[in-house]
């Protein structure tokens, strides 16, 4: 009896694995073909670099629409959100106190915003998750 509810178990961990394998499959076909339709659509309509008549808004603020990560001991990355354009702002926006550094990836530097009211210090023991998580807003400067 003991054996048989020992296979039984074993058997729903490999089906949650493979389940949760499969989903993560999912996203990242979904997120690559999002980005790279994203691309297609910032390219067509201008929205790679910013307005000329707004020149001092170089930082490109993003919607979080999706997040996900494989594990959460990844480091820190662009890729584990989905994102959509917002607006072009001024980047002393990042000097508020509940924007953070998130990331620094190949050709741009990450920030996320937070709610005001949180102190990411406090929530969970490491700082990356804890944005990871309550991160409202996203900031690329290049």
């Amino acid at each position: 009896k003991k054996k048989k509810k020992y296979l039984l178990k074993t058997k729903m961990i490999n089906f949650k694995i493979i389940i949760s394998f499969y989903f993560w499959i999912l996203f990242l076909l979904i997120r690559n073909y999002f980005r790279f339709l994203q691309a297609v659509v910032w390219r067509i309509t201008g929205k790679t670099k910013p307005p000329k008549n707004r020149a001092n808004c170089t930082a490109r603020e993003l919607k979080i629409v999706f997040r996900k990560r494989s594990t959460d001991i990844n480091l820190p990355s662009l890729r584990d959100f989905v994102t959509l354009h917002k607006d072009w702002v001024n980047p002393e926006i990042l000097l508020k106190p509940n924007v953070t550094l998130y990331s620094l990836e190949k050709d741009c530097v990450v920030f996320v915003e937070c709610p005001e009211y949180l102190d990411l210090t406090k929530v969970y023991p490491f700082f990356n998750h804890a944005q990871f998580l309550h991160a409202s807003k996203l900031y690329l400067v290049s």
